[in-house]
């Protein structure tokens, strides 16, 4: 093998190496409730501390108050494609209470993606702004039974009958922008395209995306969300690089070289 195949291979040998160790993007989800309204009108008590925002309501029976709480993850390295990458965790806790309860609320959220390589997607700045809107329906204690499959909305049922498992089962809607789950979006990286999906789950690895975007708790029990982003590649665009262009005239040389000889 002469020289000039040698450094070929090698410039592409590296090429590849950096690709497989370099993470594709990095992404950072930030969230927060941005408003939230009782059956008075009025918002309900919220606390933001560190990654988690918490809304919560009613009177307390025993010494726990009802919520939701939205806690996201730090700044996270998508180094794997196919595989799900956990952005946030929406927790929703039912308690005996009193007083005003919850109607719905909303939740902001940004998701900054970024990486190394040349970068687009369809948002200016390749930041993605959400809005998740709740809708809320606290069960009362006479509107269901145990075991029954009235939804705690009488004459309002889903298509897919809820069974309660307590008296007082409550549950809420959850959209994106909205749409249901789960989301995709179109990304371009280093020339090569690929598709961003955000998808939830009652499970924190992801592995049973839901199609659906009703949830639901019995009475002293909490129930958690997942939501995750996985990365896939679609159709290949690859653009020309300067370590491709390089290794062209490189070949384009070798030939060159040989003719002559």
């Amino acid at each position: 093998m002469n020289l000039m195949k040698k450094l070929t291979i090698g410039l592409l040998v590296t090429s590849l190496s950096v690709g497989a160790n370099a993470a594709f993007i990095t992404v950072e989800g930030t969230g927060g409730f941005t408003s939230s309204t009782n059956t008075n009108g009025d918002p309900v008590s919220q606390t933001d501390i560190g990654l988690s925002s918490k809304i919560s309501w009613g009177t307390n029976v025993d010494n726990n108050p009802s919520y939701l709480e939205l806690v996201d993850e730090a700044p996270t390295d998508i180094n794997d494609l196919g595989t799900n990458y956990l952005l946030s965790t929406l927790t929703h806790g039912n308690y005996p209470i009193g007083g005003r309860t919850l109607v719905n609320a909303i939740i902001g959220g940004i998701l900054n993606v970024t990486s190394d390589d040349s970068l687009w997607t369809p948002f200016p700045g390749n930041v993605i702004n959400t809005e998740f809107n709740i809708d809320f329906k606290e069960t009362g204690n006479g509107d269901c039974d145990a075991g029954s499959k009235d939804n705690g909305e009488k004459f309002q049922g889903d298509l897919v009958q809820h069974d309660h498992g307590s008296v007082c089962d409550d549950r809420f809607d959850y959209t994106v922008n909205g749409a249901s789950f789960p989301v995709t979006v179109p990304v371009v990286i280093a020339g090569w395209a690929y598709e961003i999906t955000i998808f939830a789950s009652t499970d924190n690895q992801g592995a049973s995306p839901l199609a659906y975007n009703r949830f639901w708790t019995e009475e002293n029990k909490t129930t958690s969300i997942y939501t995750f982003l996985r990365l896939d590649r679609t159709v290949a665009v690859p653009e020309p690089t300067s370590l491709a262009i390089l290794g062209l005239g490189l070949l384009g040389l070798a030939s060159s070289r040989k003719r002559r000889s």
